[in-house]
């Protein structure tokens, strides 16, 4: 697996982000794919939380496949076409 992110400090609570994430598989099912995604995503935070010395951050993004095309290989790959995340973190 292989993945790239840029990020860039906008606001002071606001981080948008463009990732490039590679996946290989080595054997399996899979062996010998692979599939290439990009995802576009805004992180919102660090906010402090209240009575501790920890931060949170949010994250809501969307992850497209890039390659290969549904069409061009068998239907294991790729593993899916498109996403939606979401994600907290913490911290300390």
């Amino acid at each position: 697996m292989t993945n790239v992110a840029f990020q860039y400090h906008l606001l002071p609570y606001l981080w948008p982000e463009i990732e490039l994430n590679d996946t290989y598989w080595f054997n399996g099912a899979r062996g010998r794919l692979n599939q290439l995604f990009l995802t576009s995503d805004a992180i919102i935070g660090p906010y402090p939380i209240p009575g501790t010395r920890a931060k949170a951050s949010l994250l809501v993004g969307y992850q497209t496949a890039l390659t290969p095309h549904p069409a061009i290989l068998n239907p294991i790959t790729p593993m899916y076409n498109h996403s939606w995340l979401f994600g907290a973190r913490l911290f300390f």
